[in-house]
């Protein structure tokens, strides 16, 4: 009788095994489908110094003047209403955006998230060089007279502007906010103040959007960039990876070794730091940097030479050599790779619609991929 059931289970064993070899690809093919290049649009003319802004109908390549897309690639008017457009002077030119945030060279501001696009604030006497937002504000990056740079804050329904009070003279270089659903309204500056000896860098810390929190000046390295994870801050300097928490106790340092090649992808989970050319960190084998919302690390090792690492379908896609997509898992396991049709510069996902995937080709055109399936039901 044992016996009998033995081989009963060996036999279902067998078979598990022989239907997965034959349907594992199969299934793989139906969970990330090839991509290939839509046949409704030709390729569009995109130069170097134009970008790309995605709202619910369309696509702009944001410039001077700036041109809109339905996401098939057929060019379309702008969808904004026809008295914003006679005062931007029927041309329209975006000089910074968000992902749901445009600015034109009249310092309007258009939240691109309600068709038509709908104006959210105005003013003239300013010169708006850039733009971050975050949960329920934007950060306003304003030049002076004097071409400095000024944060202020725009908060969500508001039509005045906060200053950022308690920073001295010290001059911006980034900012970040904690990513995540609680809403938060913290926000966190890099700066260097030049009022000493040897410029310092200094990280001022905010909570409700404009009240000064604490300050941690650092004195031993140029710091560059800065993410912020719920209590705690990860910045990049030219000498270290550093760790800290909102009250200014350091929670680890890591060895710069990198030459400032590296991707951040910043979400809700946390950060991850890839380092292309890296095969170890502190020691430990890997070239992907994990970062927690408490800040604490871990090593991960993903496939070499990639760029353009973005979040992508419970995972993330690369680019290989500037000629291959790279779909990887959550722990940096390639998926599936493609080769492309020609060389590419730079890789966009359409939020909107992730299965839409849009290249910038070293020929400076823009060229939209989307599942094969999809294609081949168009037909």
């Amino acid at each position: 009788m044992h016996r009998r059931w033995n081989v009963i289970l060996i036999f279902l064993i067998v078979a598990v095994l022989v239907t997965s070899y034959f349907y594992m690809p199969h299934i793989r093919q139906m969970l990330h489908p090839d991509l290939i290049p839509a046949s409704s649009g030709k390729p569009i003319a995109f130069s170097q110094e134009e970008s790309l802004h995605f709202y619910k109908d369309g696509m702009i390549l944001c410039g001077s003047p700036s041109r809109f897309y339905s996401w098939d690639g057929a060019e379309q008017k702008p969808p904004l209403e026809q008295e914003d457009i006679s005062a931007e002077g029927e041309k329209i030119s975006i000089v910074a955006h968000s992902k749901h945030y445009i600015v034109t060279p009249g310092n309007r501001i258009y939240n691109t998230q309600t068709v038509p696009f709908t104006k959210v604030y105005e003013n003239k006497d300013l010169s708006i060089w850039d733009i971050k937002e975050y949960h329920d504000f934007l950060l306003l990056l304003v030049k002076n007279k004097e071409s400095v740079v000024e944060p202020l804050i725009l908060a969500e329904g508001e039509d005045s502007l906060l200053p950022l009070d308690g920073m001295g003279d010290a001059k911006y270089l980034s900012a970040d906010s904690p990513t995540g659903d609680d809403g938060s309204k913290d926000l966190s500056l890099l700066t260097m103040s030049m009022d000493t000896p040897v410029p310092v860098s200094r990280i001022f810390h905010f909570i409700n959007r404009n009240e000064l929190f604490g300050v941690l000046s650092l004195e031993d390295q140029f710091i560059y960039n800065i993410y912020r994870l719920g209590n705690t801050i990860v910045l990049m300097g030219n000498r270290n990876i550093l760790c800290y928490n909102v009250n200014g106790k350091r929670k680890w340092s890591i060895k710069n070794n990198y030459d400032g090649k590296f991707d951040a992808v910043h979400g809700k989970d946390g950060l991850l730091l890839y380092f292309p050319n890296s095969t170890d960190i502190e020691r430990e084998k890997g070239n992907c940097l994990m970062v927690n919302n408490s800040g604490e690390y871990s090593v991960k090792n993903f496939p070499k030479y990639l760029s353009n690492l973005q979040p992508y379908q419970n995972g993330y896609l690369g680019l290989e050599y500037e000629k291959t997509l790279v779909s990887l898992s959550r722990r940096g396991e390639i998926r599936k790779k493609q080769n492309l049709k020609e060389p590419v510069n730079a890789i966009e996902i359409n939020p909107y619609r992730s299965e839409r995937l849009y290249v910038r080709t070293k020929s400076n055109t823009l060229q939209m991929y989307i599942p094969k399936k999809q294609e081949e039901n168009k037909k």
